[in-house]
């Protein structure tokens, strides 16, 4: 990869320096490319000296001054190489010139300064950057959920450990179907902290995504969260339970079995409609209803009811049918019993249709009636 360009923040009259106005090098590029393009500064100790090299190359056809500013630092310092003050400050065409970087930390934390470096067309900067002890996350690059039933939440857990040498924050945030808990937290130097995540899909299918991973110090990286979903095996005896005839204010039973085949715990519950999406519909459409029959539209009784409607589970309700139980859970490879009761209020053919919603499948099971 081609080196980065210093920033150039102030350019000069070369007819004020030199005859030799012309130069080879872009104006957009300085004259002198420093190598490294950065000084950076790790693992030092408080009270100590340490000395960088940082170069500059003349990339000019001809010899060129460069001088480096005493920068405004109490711990940062630059010496010029002895034979530069003798050759005037100019370098010969190609040549490289060594300058030493001096930092004298005081305490144990992070320094930063801008090196002036001029030359006699332009004025860039070099950052010099030194970096305290900081916080070491050792976080997963991966976490992979496999193959898991819809609408079952899975989980993974896993350490998080901070092995470095500071108390470290972090913090992320993921989308659904995926969930992390805690989102943040703070971590001391050497400990570590349980993180759970969370994968809980709503239709069967793939899901990934990237999840960025910040730290206090600055530091960021990125980790991937994988999983799929898929139906369990769990079913109906039949969809269809026809009643027997009976009186006004009597009542008949049948029953009918719901059988669990997978290898998991269900939890089920009767519904009045076909889907999720379908109760969104209808309780937007009580609200809308409500609002505009309300005169009050924002008091405290109107806020209650439109409560009430938004947290309406919608269960199976019908004059002439109920199922029992209305809601349960089945143990692997087990079933359960169901008793519909029949209890006429008029007389005629009736019919209801009754959804079973079922933690394992996208959709719900129908039983006619």
């Amino acid at each position: 990869a081609a080196p980065s360009l210093p920033r150039v923040v102030e350019l000069y009259n070369m007819a004020q320096f030199t005859h030799a106005t012309d130069s080879a090098v872009p104006l957009e590029e300085p004259i002198f490319q420093p190598s490294p393009p950065e000084v950076v500064i790790d693992d030092f100790e408080p009270l100590e000296r340490y000395s960088m090299p940082l170069c500059f190359r003349n990339n000019d056809s001809v010899a060129r001054r460069i001088k480096v500013l005493p920068p405004d630092s109490s711990v940062f310092s630059v010496d010029p190489p002895a034979h530069l003050r003798a050759a005037g400050g100019k370098v010969a065409p190609g040549v490289e010139v060594q300058f030493r970087v001096v930092f004298t930390p005081r305490a144990a934390q992070d320094y930063q300064c801008e090196l002036e470096c001029v030359t006699e067309r332009e004025k860039f900067l070099v950052s010099v950057r030194a970096r305290g002890p900081r916080p070491c996350f050792e976080f997963p690059d991966a976490v992979d959920f496999g193959l898991q039933p819809v609408r079952v939440a899975a989980q993974e857990v896993f350490l998080l450990r901070n092995t470095g040498l500071r108390d470290g924050r972090f913090s992320l945030s993921v989308a659904a179907p995926f969930s992390v808990s805690p989102s943040d937290g703070l971590i001391a130097a050497g400990q570590a902290a349980q993180i759970v995540f969370g994968f809980r899909a709503e239709a069967n299918g793939a899901y990934a995504q990237n999840v960025l991973v910040s730290y206090d110090s600055g530091e960021q990286c990125l980790t991937h969260l994988s999983g799929s979903a898929s139906d369990i095996e769990v079913a109906l005896e039949r969809s269809i339970v026809a009643a027997p005839a009976c009186y006004i204010s009597l009542s008949s039973q049948r029953t009918v079995k719901l059988y669990n085949r997978s290898q998991i715990r269900i939890d089920f519950e009767w519904k009045a409609l076909a889907s999720a999406a379908d109760e969104s519909r209808a309780r937007a459409e009580r609200i809308m209803e409500l609002s505009s029959a309300a005169s009050d539209a924002t008091g405290p009784a109107m806020r209650r009811r439109r409560r009430d409607i938004e947290l309406d589970p919608m269960l199976f309700v019908s004059g002439s049918f109920a199922i029992e139980p209305a809601r349960g859970e089945i143990y692997p490879g087990g079933y359960c019993e169901l008793t519909v009761v029949f209890s006429p209020q008029s007389v005629g053919n009736l019919s209801a249709t009754a959804y079973c919603e079922v933690a394992g499948r996208e959709s719900r099971l129908p039983l006619m009636l």
